[in-house]
């Protein structure tokens, strides 16, 4: 703690003798669980009074956890983003979720477009060039924001992510269209701990094929952000040459009422009683996942040594067919001793699927070793769509603006957020028929039952 304040005051000082205002500011936003939680924005120096700058929002990882970080200034004042944020001349969000208001729910998702939508109260902001990036589990929230809330944003940078905890833990099932163009500048690392890249090549392909305007770095490195001083003259070229463009032309998929939304179309209602349009084909991915993985859960309150066994990830986990029971003390990994929460994934890191393995464990004040086999590589679903969707594709073509529609009731058409240079009303064509007539200027939403 004490090199922490040092470093900190070390940060600090060169402002504080400028006769510079603090550069952080913290908030708090009332959450929809009526909980109010901390978020903190940063504005570095040199920015002039009123000068509307960029905004990038930042996720932490770790979503999962029970309660919320414990100093969110420090957390914010070590991260390598204060520092491009002062390169680059843009404010910094930092929001700070935990479980049950994380970055894949709708506490939390209303949460970060609550405080994004706050921060102009504080800075003039850019609303052209709002960014939102995240790591590891934020770097996943990044991709989900980009699929189902990507309206505010000018772009999206998702470092050491993954597209399934996105699509598995997501509130709103996940489609790559829904992007529709939106820039993603996405990196991960060939010797992350949880997501090699070398498991990413179909999922890669799968966010390629579907948004054109995808960046994507495979990068050395372990599951940290060690890679972002080399990599920061790409980042900040991304922040500074993006901006947010209206569409001519919207693809919309949903399974319900959230990520329903995008620019000047929305999807009201559904009715996945009938068959899927033609062109309305069900989206499936499969990735090969070659992690070793005991399957296990851990209590982490233990004081230790070791590592105290709360649980299995299912009953058929390596874990449980070596004979580990609840309760168990993990002592160590083959020769590796246990003495960290993150120690088993630096063993785990060494290891392949289908590679040989032993545990030592103290059950009953006696020692115990047991030994076993990681299961081989295997294929699984990313996707995982379990619900009937709705889809809509929508474009601005002359004069015209075609619907195409797929088991949808309603829609709605927003004039005030299409493209600026159109002066004429447009006629609506939907499924073949035309509708009526949208006065681009009008200020009121338009709605269309689908027959």
């Amino acid at each position: 703690m004490k090199a922490l304040r040092l470093l900190c005051a070390w940060f600090l000082l060169p402002l504080l003798v400028r006769g510079q205002q603090d550069p952080c500011t913290q908030r708090s936003f009332l959450c929809a669980d009526s909980v109010s939680r901390p978020y903190l924005i940063y504005r570095p120096a040199g920015i002039a009074d009123g000068e509307e700058r960029p905004l990038l929002v930042y996720l932490h990882g770790a979503i999962s956890r029970v309660g919320l970080k414990e100093d969110p200034r420090g957390y914010l004042e070590k991260s390598p983003w204060v520092k491009l944020a002062d390169e680059g001349k843009f404010l910094l969000l930092f929001a700070y979720g935990e479980k049950g208001c994380g970055w894949f729910d709708s506490v939390g998702v209303d949460m970060v477009l609550g405080e994004v939508a706050a921060v102009p109260e504080t800075f003039p902001v850019d609303p052209d060039r709002i960014f939102l990036s995240g790591f590891s589990d934020g770097g996943s929230g990044a991709l989900y924001f980009a699929m189902t809330q990507a309206t505010p944003f000018a772009g999206f940078i998702a470092l050491n992510g993954h597209f399934k905890v996105s699509a598995k833990i997501g509130e709103a099932q996940v489609y790559a269209e829904n992007m529709n163009e939106k820039p993603l500048y996405a990196v991960n690392t060939r010797g992350d701990l949880l997501y090699p890249s070398a498991d990413l090549t179909p999922i890669i392909d799968h966010l390629r094929a579907a948004n054109p305007d995808f960046t994507f770095r495979d990068l050395e490195g372990n599951h940290d952000m060690s890679y972002l001083p080399a990599e920061a003259k790409r980042l900040l070229n991304f922040i500074a040459t993006q901006h947010r463009k209206p569409a001519r032309e919207i693809s919309l998929e949903t399974a319900g009422p959230r990520a329903a939304q995008f620019d000047w179309l929305e999807i009201q209602d559904l009715d996945t009683t009938g068959e899927a349009a033609v062109w309305h084909e069900p989206q499936t991915l499969y990735a090969q996942d070659r992690r070793a993985t005991f399957g296990l859960k851990y209590d982490y309150a233990h004081p230790g040594p070791g590592l105290k066994v709360n649980g299995f990830r299912s009953d058929t986990a390596l874990a449980v067919r070596m004979g580990v029971q609840v309760g168990d003390l993990i002592l160590m990994m083959e020769q590796d001793t246990l003495k960290g929460p993150y120690d088993p994934y630096f063993y785990l890191g060494k290891k392949e699927a289908g590679a040989a393995t032993a545990i030592t464990l103290e059950r009953n004040g006696e020692k115990q070793i047991l030994t076993g086999v990681f299961d081989p590589p295997r294929h699984y679903e990313v996707l995982q769509h379990r619900r009937r969707s709705g889809k809509v594709r929508a474009r601005i073509q002359g004069k015209e603006l075609i619907v195409k529609t797929s088991r949808v009731a309603q829609i709605s058409i927003d004039p005030r957020h299409f493209p600026e240079k159109l002066k004429r009303g447009l006629k609506v064509i939907v499924n073949g028929r035309t509708w009526g007539t949208i006065d681009p200027q009008s200020e009121v939403p338009h709605t269309i039952q689908i027959n």
